[in-house]
């Protein structure tokens, strides 16, 4: 899980700091926040039920494929290539895939608390 969710926290803010001097700006609704979220809750909803029966190997593999999806969708939605020619659409991939980590660290804080506050700090989320 370190080295799925670490890579992608450390890809998503070394692009945002070296092309929007790390500010992530709230985005209107779109289909890259639309897509995100529905991965999010149907992620949310499967961790949920297995924490429920108390099965949590179970709950961390939902954790682990949602984090494999979202850097899989980070890499496909390309910020890097995009921005090069709209900004704004880049910003919103952006915004999605930093959704998509917060949620990730709300499922990874019963497990690993330390380790999902740590991330939570770096990305300045607001407590």
């Amino acid at each position: 899980m370190a080295d799925v969710f670490g890579n992608l926290v450390n890809r998503c803010l070394s692009f945002l700091n070296r092309n929007f001097e790390g500010k992530l700006v709230e985005c209107a609704a779109s289909p890259e926040l639309k897509r995100v979220t529905e991965r999010a809750e149907a992620a949310l909803k499967s961790y949920s039920e297995s924490i429920d029966l108390a099965l949590t190997k179970q709950a961390s593999e939902h954790m682990l494929e949602f984090a494999r999806w979202l850097n899989g969708y980070f890499q496909e939605s390309a910020p890097w290539k995009v921005a090069k020619t709209d900004s704004a659409k880049a910003l919103e991939i952006l915004h999605a895939t930093c959704l998509g980590i917060k949620t990730l660290l709300f499922l990874l804080y019963p497990i690993c608390p330390g380790f999902a506050q740590k991330f939570w700090n770096q990305l300045g989320f607001n407590s």
